[in-house]
């Protein structure tokens, strides 16, 4: 696996003891989780299209989830952390 394209996010690595490095392989944060790659990694600022308070939640009605859902999706795909998916195994 190529340390740059990662198909993970690190720290879920950490917890299956697949590594012992958790800090985030783009821009050197000390844990790569989840929040961090989707609000916080400076790598990946060209591609968040959303604002944070779009984000679903439960006091949110179904048609702005399904807006922060779409931008959530477009941003994972636009970000190409986890390549392309229809070249995967």
């Amino acid at each position: 696996m190529n340390p740059k394209k990662p198909k993970f996010i690190t720290i879920h690595l950490l917890r299956l003891k697949l590594t012992d490095e958790p800090s985030c392989p783009f821009c050197g944060a000390n844990e790569d989780t989840n929040i961090h790659y989707i609000f916080h990694c400076p790598h990946f600022m060209n591609v968040r299209n959303f604002p944070k308070k779009r984000f679903p939640s439960t006091t949110m009605q179904n048609q702005q989830n399904r807006i922060a859902i779409s931008c959530l999706v477009d941003f994972i795909s636009r970000s190409n952390r986890f390549g392309d998916p229809m070249m995967q195994n």
